[in-house]
């Protein structure tokens, strides 16, 4: 919980310092109407829009920018959301990647513009897990599931089976020794959300 904190007041405050950065170079550029309209997206209307901020190129192009930002150097790896990617390859022309890098040091900035590929390695590191039609194969649920944390449950062992490939089966949850030697039922469900 600490380390989600810390990351997310470093990417807030990124985040803050690429909106004076474009309200400034907007400024300079003599165009201040424009400055004016600069808006950190994430925090206004909500993140997952596949970008920060929205900003603007002198002539008035729109630029969609995404900041990430770390304290490591320059070529410290960061994610991509699958937002950002899309985003960056349907609006090639208006999307922007800032890097914010040293940043509670000498903080420094670089632009990647699509394609992104030309510019970083992109590796896949997430999966959607889920149960239904995905891609058009259908997903049945059967025998026995492991979930996350050492936690599995059993087909057949007092719940009852999934009776559509669309819904999650329901079963009973234990948890297992490290050894698997004994288990013993969950009474509480949150440990699902710890």
């Amino acid at each position: 919980m600490e380390r989600d904190h810390r990351n997310r007041t470093l990417r807030e405050a990124g985040e803050a310092r690429v909106v004076d950065f474009e309200r400034l170079r907007l400024a300079q550029a003599d165009r201040s109407d424009l400055a004016a309209k600069v808006r950190l997206v994430s925090k206004e209307d909500g993140d997952g829009a596949g970008y920060d901020i929205r900003s603007f190129a002198p002539d008035g192009a729109e630029r969609l920018i995404e900041v990430k930002t770390t304290v490591g150097g320059q070529t410290t790896p960061f994610f991509l959301t699958r937002n950002e990617r899309a985003l960056s390859t349907e609006r090639p022309d208006a999307f922007r990647l800032y890097r914010l890098y040293d940043f509670t040091r000498t903080p420094r900035l670089f632009q990647l513009t699509p394609p992104l590929e030309q510019a970083v390695t992109l590796v896949p590191e997430t999966w959607r897990a889920g149960w239904g039609v995905v891609g058009g194969v259908g997903n049945k649920c059967q025998g026995k599931f492991f979930l996350w944390g050492g936690i599995s449950a059993a087909d057949g062992a007092g719940g009852r089976a999934s009776s559509s490939a669309l819904e999650p089966p329901v079963l009973p949850l234990f948890t297992a020794d490290p050894l698997g030697l004994a288990t013993r039922q969950l009474t509480d469900a949150s440990v699902l959300h710890a």
